[in-house]
């Protein structure tokens, strides 16, 4: 196996240097003093300098604080600029300078809280009586503001039954425009309990949604279809939607 030359091993080590910063050296400065770049030329070869050429690409980095740390790389540069890869234990050559760069630049400042819209989601109760199902029991239409906003529908759903049992199967759906974002639904059963059936559930739907103007978000919920042997049977719903400008859902 043939041994690279000492000009091909520079090469080398300047085109790795040049891909290790490209993928995981920070591109925010720590301060002022430390915004200078590190210069790539067409064959790997790197110098450090305030401004590129025209033909040279540009890395930004940041100054390291301790050369000791795990996560930061240690380098020479020489009087014309072209840097090389060293251990960080390791010493420069004389007339070289050592520089030692952070993987991870220092994080930034907070951002701003985004803007919350919560918005209340009732009805005052469907009598449901002979139907097959299809009942509309409450739709709710807010307008939110252009941008991204993410959050969740929470809506709880009550039935009331007279002389006897129901069951239903309730859908909720979310609307952003024309547009379905989310949908979620529940079987609610009516059990005996102070002189009437009562049943309660819960549904929560999470949403998204980016907009580029001011957008309706809708709210339906629907009895799809009952059965039992109720003399009445009544269904409310209430809840609300709390939203976020500039959040996004997590998994």
């Amino acid at each position: 196996m043939v041994s690279p030359t000492g000009a091909a091993r520079k090469r080398l080590l300047g085109v790795a240097l040049c891909a290790l910063l490209a993928l995981t050296v920070s591109a925010v400065p720590a301060s002022a003093a430390q915004r200078e770049s590190v210069c790539a030329g067409a064959h790997g070869k790197l110098h450090l300098r305030s401004a590129c050429r025209f033909n040279e690409r540009r890395l930004p980095f940041v100054r390291a604080r301790s050369a000791g740390s795990s996560k930061t790389i240690a380098t020479c540069e020489n009087k014309k600029g072209a840097l090389r890869v060293i251990k960080s234990s390791g010493k420069c050559h004389h007339g070289e300078k050592k520089l030692v760069w952070s993987v991870q630049g220092v994080a930034g400042p907070a951002g701003p809280a985004g803007t919350v819209e919560e918005v209340s989601l009732t009805s005052t109760g469907v009598y449901i009586s002979g139907a097959s199902g299809g009942v509309l029991l409450s739709s709710l239409t807010h307008e939110f503001g252009a941008g991204s906003w993410a959050g969740t529908v929470a809506i709880t759903v009550e039935g009331y039954a007279e002389n006897g049992s129901e069951d239903s199967w309730v859908g909720c759906e979310v609307f952003a425009g024309p547009t379905e974002i989310g949908k979620s639904g529940l079987t609610l059963e009516t059990e005996l309990g102070s002189g009437q059936y009562i049943g309660e559930g819960d549904i929560v739907i999470p949403v998204a949604f980016t907009a580029s103007a001011p957008t309706k978000l809708t709210v339906k919920c629907i009895e799809r279809y009952h059965e039992g042997g109720a003399s009445s049977y009544e269904v409310q719903v209430s809840g609300r939607m709390v939203l976020v400008q500039g959040a996004r859902l997590t998994t």
